[in-house]
Parts: C-alpha cells; structure tokens; sequence
C-alpha cells in the first residue's frame, strides 16, 4: 500500500480532529490543548486570563505585553481628545470650568486652618480687578452703562465674593453646597444661551457625514451653503475648523481641477452670507506655501483690522528691502519691497477710489524713502500737489506741481537713467572667481550713488500726455539695472485710464510685477476686467466697504501682493504728521554726473515753484512758450488741468478754478475744464478729470447728456470721435475756443 502524504488529505480537515506533522497524513483526534501537540513535537501549553491559548510562556508575556500597550494608547487617545475638546470649546465651556474652580477653592479653603482669609482674598479678587479695569476704561472716555453681560458678570463676582468666606468659616455646610448648585446651574444656562451668539451656525436638520462621524457645526454649514451642490464652491470642504480668541479659522480643501484660490476670493460675501456676518470680518486668502488646492478662512467677532496703526518710524531693513507698511489680520506685520539685493529697486503699483486711502500709503513710502539714507525721491503730483502737499518744501528732491513739470521730473530721470548706463557700462570690476568683468547689470546703492524712485500720483491726469507715458514705460523696463524705478499711483487699473495705447499696457503690466496695493474700488468698476494679467486674479476690491458695522471708515484696507508673494488683506498704517518726516529727511542726493545729466531745471525748480505759489508765470512755461512759437510759428496749447496756474496762449480764455469743496454739477465742471484748457477733449477724459478733481465718481453717461444739453445751449461744439485708438467716445470744445480756431485760421 502506497504511503500517504499530504495530498491525501481534505481541503478542510473533518471537526474534531487534528493534523500533525506536515507529510505523515496521520489523522488523530482533538485533545487539550495542554496536549497539543503530541512529542517529539509538543510544547507545554499556556493560557491567559481570557482563555486564550499560547504555546509557549514567551508568546504569552507577549501577546499580554501587547494588550497592555493598546490599552494605555486607547486611555491616552480618549484623554487627548477630552482634553483637545475642553481647549478648543474651552468659552462656550468657561461657565463649567468656573464652577469646577470654585467648587475646589471652596473645599481646600474649608479644610485649610486659616482657610477663612485665604477665600476672602480669593472671593474679592476677582470684583476688585474688575474694578480697576473698569475705572481706567472710564477714566478714557468709554461707555459707562453696564450690558447685560456686564451685569451678569458682576453678580458672579458678589456671588463669589459672599460664598468662599462662609464656605471657609463652615465647613462647606449643606445649604452652601446647595447655594453652589442652585447659582450653577442658573449661570450655567444664562452663559449657555448668551455666549457668542453670532459664531453659532445655522440649525441643520440632516447635517453631512463623513463615514460615521458627523460634521463640525461649521463644515455643516458650509456643506449646506457655499460648499453644497448649488454653491459657489460646490464640493469643497473645510479642514479642521478651530475656535480662535476672535472666531474661528480653518483651511477651505477645493476641488483639484475645477475650482482655484481665486474662486475662494471672489465669494468672501457669500461666506459672510452663509454664516450671517458682516463681510469685513470674513478673510480669504491663499495658502503660505502657495498651494493651489487649498485656500486659508477666518471669521472673526470683531475685524482684527478695524483699528488703524500709526506710522511710528521708518522699518526699512537695508540689507533685505523689506518695510513694514500695514499689518494683517493675524496680526503679522504686511511688507513692502522697496529693493533687492543685487539686482535693484522696485517700483509698484498703488490704486483705489477716492478716499480709499492711497495717499495714506503714499506718505507712508514717501517718508520710507526719504528716511533710508540710499535713496532720492521725485514726487510729481498730477493734481498739482493737491495729493501729497507735504513733501514740496521738504523730503521730495523734486516736485512736480504741475503736468508740464511732471513732463520735465520725467524727462530728467530718462536723462539720468541714460547717463548711468553710460557710465556703468565701462565699470570694470573682480568677480568672486579672479576674472576681471566690464559692465554692471545690477544696481546696489550707497549714499554717494543712491536709488531713485520717481513717484506719480494721481496717474490719470498725467496718462493723458503721451510723452509721459512713453518715459514711464521706459523707466520700469530699463531703469531697475541702473538703479531708478517707478512708483504710479491712480484710481482704477485699467489699460484705458492708463492712457489707452501700447504704453499704458506695458505700464500696468510691468508696475504690477513687484508690488501692487489696491484698496476700495466703486461696485460700478468690474475688477475682473481691469487686474487681468496682474497676477491677482479673484481678488475683489469693489467688494470692500467704505465703512465698518460701527460706522468707522475703512481707509487703508485692502489687498496688498509683494513680488514673489500673494495678493493678502491687510490695512495700511496712518501717517498722523507727513510735514514732520518730510522735514526730518536723510540730507542726500543723486551723484554729480546725475544731476548734470538732470539738467538746470533740477536745479531751479524750488525758485519757480514759489513764483507759481504766488499766482506769477512759471519761467519755464515761458521759455517752452517762445521756442515752440519758434519752431512751430505759434505756441502749442497747453495741456493743463483747470486750476492750474500759468501762462495761457489763448488771452481770450479764462482759467475757472475747481475745489474739492466746491458743490459743482457736471455741466458745470466740463465747461470749465474745457475752457480752462483751451483745447478739444474727449467725453472718457473730460470723466477722468473731473473725478480727480472733484473727488467724485461721475458716470461717463452723465457727462455726455450735460455736454449735450451745453450743446444746444451754444456753450460747446461736439466733434465726431477719432476714428483710430482706444477712446472712441465723443470730443468736445468749447464754443469760444471754437470760434478763436476759425477767426485764426
């Protein structure tokens, strides 16, 4: 009979029986397992508490050594998820604390000897603090009357106050405890009920499940909401919602490939929706690291930037580029990079709409520049110095008081950008390798060679004049090597208030590659169609209040992007006395070479601008007048704004001055702009100055029906648009101006 071997056997061995050694095929039935297996291949059995059988004493200490340890890790998980949640709902459970820390201060001072004083001290403590706090409050002018909150807090303290001493004198005595129990669970209730009563989400009668676990009540929400099937960020999720001292905070997971950063941006007024908040205390921005999947949130009980900082000294760290100029709502402080180290300057890119606080950022760089000892300003102002008056008599190198001064500063910075190149292009210089090099393509200023930042605001006046936009655009793309570069400052960031051509795009391109500012737009300016390209996409500034809940304005708040970096909230810092740091600026200025490059009109500029102060002709103006009636036969209109005061070439007009304070229709403010300028002007610029002007913000159509009404009055000439170029809206003259042309003609 052939042998047996285990392929014999059954694929499931018959109950009650045993197999042994692998290849006899033997078939025995089930014995004890202090048996098992018979020798020679046995072992002593060995069996736990629970009946669990092991071979051997070693396998046993083991498998016990095991259970031990997954016990103490599931102890030591329960005791961090308690403990995780009393921190993290550690005010909606301060009511509970406080009464477990009474209830033992009660019982220690009730079994300590001289326990009666100890409680006295700790029972008043509490009152008297408030107190103080209370008095210094007053004695700053604030609120005196209680709220309810207020009062309830006072009771608690008297309470407290009045219980610890009779729990100490009686040894925590059967009504005291009863007292204790009662006052517990009365305030207990109240703080239940009263506490933080905007932070609670919305009630969810199915709220979303992820496996068996529920949702947290502000992912429920937002499953409902924002996130849910018909929302704006449908799919999307939030990571760890934590509460914070001033809210609650959290990372928004967005659906790879369908939704950005920027989707999050744009729907900061549907989250303030959702939750039944004020849009200000709502802040999205991108992640850190840049990630593209995910965004960061934060609601906060009141908006961290709500209170304005003041500027208190210059922060500009020389060996980074780095200034502080705002702070963040975490608290951090917002940068602005004025140069990079081995390379060279960099310019920016500052709009907003009237009142927003671009000039309060503006003072803010001006005195970070003029306050760094390597660095020269040029400050041309196209509202005639009306933006930033401060820095004319001070801190400002030169100032442009003036749209044919602005043209001037200009032309002096290309002449100087062009004089460097000249010299630095024969430097010879040792590079960290031994070699001998010629030529320098970065730019590291010290005071004798500083940097130069031409500064223009109110960019739409000076936009208009062709010759300053071809210079700008100049500066931002050659000047950074030599050291120079532009800072344009303005009210929306559209090619067409840029100046409408070749030039005003590369402006805008290029002034938006380093550091961009942009505060509060009108709603009426579609964002989304003046940034793109700009890197800032999804940001929003037409969704910025002109004021807080409490009525406080907003200037200042806004979005700020540093090169490299992100478009982020932030609030600018207050400049309270500009004069001050324009007085007290570094005493330097541009190399002997660059001035002479600057030219005479550098140096004379202080002379005139207190002729023109006083209401006299600019010698300029006069001198441009004559050689242009040289060259050309008759002296070129000016191109000037209103209000500007100067030589006119046409007697017959007179120049109508404009205030901001002066209560003036559009009719009226065209007519005198065009009379004022003596030339023909088209409907989009006759808008943009009278909104500069005015400090308004006048539709174009609103203009365009009082020009046409001044039409049928006699008052203006309408004049088919040009059939080339960006502006295709009407143009305009004014009648005498038009009858001056044709007697002259």
């Amino acid at each position: 009979m052939p042998r047996q071997t285990t392929r014999n056997l059954p694929a499931t061995r018959p109950r009650g029986t045993v197999a042994t050694r692998p290849g006899r095929g033997r078939r025995q039935p089930a014995r004890s397992p202090y048996q098992y297996p018979y020798p020679p291949y046995g072992y002593g059995g060995h069996m736990d508490r629970d009946g669990t059988f092991y071979r051997s004493k070693g396998q046993l200490n083991r498998a016990q050594a095991a259970r031990a340890i997954r016990r103490a890790y599931k102890t030591g998980e329960f005791t961090y998820n308690v403990g995780r949640g009393a921190i993290r709902h550690r005010r909606r459970l301060a009511a509970v604390y406080a009464v477990a820390a009474l209830a033992g201060t009660g019982i220690i001072t009730a079994l300590m000897p001289s326990g009666i004083v100890v409680a006295s001290v700790a029972g008043a403590a509490p009152a008297v603090f408030a107190g103080l706090k209370r008095r210094s409050a007053r004695k700053r002018g604030e609120d005196a009357k209680l709220t309810p909150g207020q009062i309830a807090g006072w009771a608690a303290r008297i309470a407290t106050a009045l219980w610890l001493p009779l729990t100490a004198a009686t040894g925590f005595a059967a009504p005291l405890r009863l007292a204790l129990v009662a006052g517990s669970a009365v305030g207990v209730s109240w703080w239940s009920v009263h506490t933080r009563p905007e932070l609670e989400p919305g009630e969810v009668e199915e709220p979303e499940r992820v496996g068996d676990e529920p949702l947290d009540p502000f992912n429920a929400v937002w499953m409902t909401t924002v996130g849910g099937p018909s929302g704006m960020l449908s799919g999307s999720y939030l990571i760890e919602p934590r509460e914070t001292v001033n809210g609650w905070e959290a990372v928004i997971q967005l659906v790879r490939g369908r939704q950005r950063p920027e989707t999050a941006l744009g729907a900061i007024a549907l989250i303030a929706s959702a939750y039944g908040v004020d849009p200000t205390r709502v802040m999205v921005n991108r992640m850190p690291d840049g990630r593209a999947d995910q965004a960061q949130i934060a609601l906060y009980l009141a908006n961290p930037l709500q209170d304005t900082r003041a500027f208190t000294r210059p922060s500009l760290d020389l060996e980074t580029g780095w200034a502080e100029v705002g702070t963040m709502p975490d608290g951090s402080p917002a940068r602005w990079r004025f140069f990079e180290p081995g390379s060279g300057p960099c310019g920016g890119l500052i709009f907003g709409s009237q009142g927003s606080g671009k000039s309060a950022l503006a003072n803010q760089l001006a005195a970070e520049i003029t306050h760094s000892g390597i660095a020269v300003l040029w400050l041309a102002d196209g509202q005639e110095g009306l933006s930033m008056p401060d820095w004319a008599d001070g801190g400002a190198k030169w100032f442009g008081y003036s749209l044919r001064e602005t043209r001037r500063v200009l032309r002096a910075a290309e002449q100087v950008m062009l004089n460097r190149q000249q010299r630095r292009r024969r430097i010879k210089w040792i590079d960290d390798k031994g070699r001998e090099r010629r030529g320098r393509a970065s730019f590291d200023a010290t005071p004798e060679e500083p940097y130069l930042y031409v500064m223009v605001d109110e960019w739409p006046i000076v936009a208009q004049d062709p010759e300053c936009r071809r210079i700008v655009a100049l500066l931002l793309k050659a000047g950074r090597k030599v050291g120079i570069t532009c800072i344009v400052i303005g009210q929306i960031p559209s090619v067409a208030e840029f100046g409408g051509d070749n030039d005003a795009s590369v402006i805008r391109s290029l002034a938006s590659t380093t550091n961009v500012a942009m505060f509060r737009l009108a709603p009426a300016d579609k964002a989304s169609q003046h940034m793109g390209g700009m890197g800032v996409d999804g940001v929003d500034p037409t969704s910025i209040p002109a004021a807080f809940p409490d009525g406080t304005g907003t200037q200042g708040m806004g979005y700020l992007r540093a090169p490299g970096g992100t478009a982020s909230t932030f609030r600018s810092n207050w400049v309270r006395d500009p004069i001050e740091w324009a007085e007290t600026s570094a005493d330097i200025d541009l190399e002997d070479e660059a001035i002479d490059a600057a030219g005479e009109r550098y140096l004379d500029w202080r002379e005139r601008y207190v002729l023109v102060d006083d209401g006299e002709d600019d010698p300029a103006d006069l001198e441009e007048n004559e050689q242009q009636a040289a060259e050309h036969g008759t002296a070129a209109p000016l191109s000037r704004i209103p209000h500007q005061t100067g030589p006119r070439d046409q007697l017959g007009a007179q120049v109508v001055p404009i205030r901001r304070d002066q209560a003036i229709n559009p009719r009226e403010g065209a007519l005198a702009i065009l009379r004022g300028a003596g030339q023909i002007m088209s409907t989009a610029q006759l808008t943009t100055h009278l909104n500069a002007l005015l400090g308004a913000e006048i539709e174009r159509n609103a203009v365009t029906n009082a020009l046409r009404r001044a039409a049928e009055n006699g008052e203006v000439i309408q004049l088919p648009a040009l059939p080339n170029g960006s502006d295709r809206s009407a143009r305009w003259q004014a009648a005498e101006d038009a009858i001056e042309d044709k007697q002259n003609a």
